[in-house]
């Protein structure tokens, strides 16, 4: 009888204190909660490219509450989110980014949040309907595409903002500081055939790689030239970028010999060269001729 009444004495024992822990535990969970759970984007065109929406999450738990994972339901979407615990009463944020390229009509999709909370999966949504306009839709037919830059755009845009210097100055400039960095970036061939005197010659391509390597003043004078100031142009503005401040361009080479300027090559001072009315891009085996 001591004995039954000692063991139903440990079970209520027992039950009472997982009653109490019960009881106790969900105060010291997080609890997650979202603003919203679903996005409508509405009519999306798909020339504007990927689109995105921020859900707002708040921990209204008495723990610290963690996104563990956030994973869409096709790899059309995208998610960021925020990594570190989101202590209680704080706000967190997920982020989720569709791309509506070659998805013509509507969709509707899933994002499935993974947390520590009790609702360890929160299950979120995106849908709107993608759009090609009728100009968009000739353009990927016919595989033209008139929001690309002309030539003659680009160029416009390749000399804004450049600071050009004529023959005088250049030569001006020369002759005050023997140690200014005067680069070439023409082609190899267009600088054997002739170049200025005392001109280095950098690949375009590269020119920003060899600066950053073997010129490190970034108040040392330079200037840049190459047949029209438009391939110089471009340089300048990526060593301006770079931090170079006192960098300019000359008006091309193709001014300097107008003005019966001297050019030189490794057998010394040229004379009878002229360029082509064809460019280096164009006609780059036999770009220069005499003038016989």
């Amino acid at each position: 009888m001591k004995k039954l009444l000692f063991v139903l004495f440990f079970v209520n024992v027992c039950a009472f204190a997982y009653s109490q822990t019960s009881n106790e535990n969900p105060s010291r969970k997080p609890v997650i909660k979202f603003s919203e759970t679903t996005y409508d984007f509405g009519t999306i065109n798909e020339a504007d490219g990927k689109v995105s929406h921020t859900y707002e999450v708040t921990n209204t738990g008495k723990a610290d509450l963690l996104i563990t994972d956030v994973r869409g339901s096709c790899g059309c979407t995208v998610s960021e989110w925020s990594k570190t615990p989101i202590a209680p009463g704080k706000k967190g944020v997920v982020t989720v980014t569709y791309n509506p390229v070659n998805r013509i009509g509507n969709f509707n999709k899933t994002i499935t949040v993974s947390n520590n909370s009790d609702e360890s999966k929160v299950t979120l949504s995106i849908r709107g309907n993608v759009i090609r306009t009728q100009k968009d839709e000739s353009k990927a037919k016919n595989g033209s595409d008139q929001s690309l830059m002309t030539i003659a755009q680009l160029i416009k845009d390749a000399r804004e903002g450049v600071e050009f210097i004529g023959n005088e100055e250049l030569i001006k400039r020369i002759n005050a500081n023997p140690k200014l960095v005067l680069l070439d970036v023409r082609t190899k061939e267009e600088y054997d055939a002739g170049h200025l005197k005392g001109a280095t010659w950098v690949d375009r391509g590269i020119a920003e790689f060899t600066l950053a390597r073997t010129l490190r003043d970034s108040n040392a004078e330079i200037i840049v030239y190459c047949q029209k100031g438009n391939r110089s142009a471009l340089v300048v503005k990526t060593l301006k970028r770079m931090g170079y401040q006192n960098v300019k361009s000359h008006v091309g080479l193709e001014e300097w010999m107008k003005a019966d300027l001297p050019i030189y090559n490794f057998l010394g001072e040229v004379k009878m060269v002229k360029p082509r009315e064809l460019n280096a891009a164009i006609n780059p085996i036999d770009y220069y001729m005499d003038k016989k």
